[in-house]
């Protein structure tokens, strides 16, 4: 934990962009992105069309962070049917027990924008504690 702080600047272009049917994923951190941190973390920046879907997998012990940036959807998680509504500005975390899918869908008339973030649910070395 005794590394001195780095400061680098990137271009949209920068970041790796899988333009798929109806979705769009920039990974911001995490395999192919310019941004390299300590922690085994994927960070991603979610477009969804409008009436669309995005879907993905959770690993067993992962954690997952959604914050909704623009636009409503839900999010289903497939190994227990658990539905999330989602609205602007809204934050989620999903907890994987077991490996499994998620999927996230943009409501009619409106795309949906979403980062997410993904991390271990538990590590082998010392967090820092918010004390305050």
């Amino acid at each position: 934990m005794g590394r001195e702080p780095t400061y680098a600047q990137y271009q949209h272009e920068d970041f790796p962009i899988e333009n798929m049917d109806g979705y769009a994923v920039k990974t911001i951190i995490g395999h192919g992105a310019p941004v390299a941190i300590e922690a085994e973390a994927k960070m991603c920046d979610v477009q969804i069309d409008e009436g669309r879907e995005y879907s993905g997998n959770l690993g067993f012990e992962r954690t997952l962070a959604v914050m909704v940036v623009s636009g409503k959807g839900v999010l289903l998680e497939k190994n227990n049917g658990e539905e999330n509504i989602l609205g602007e500005k809204q934050f989620l975390i999903i907890h994987a027990h077991d490996e499994g899918e998620f999927i996230v869908k943009a409501e009619s008339g409106q795309s949906l924008c979403i980062v997410t973030i993904e991390v271990p649910a538990r590590v082998e070395y010392p967090l820092y504690r918010n004390n305050g």
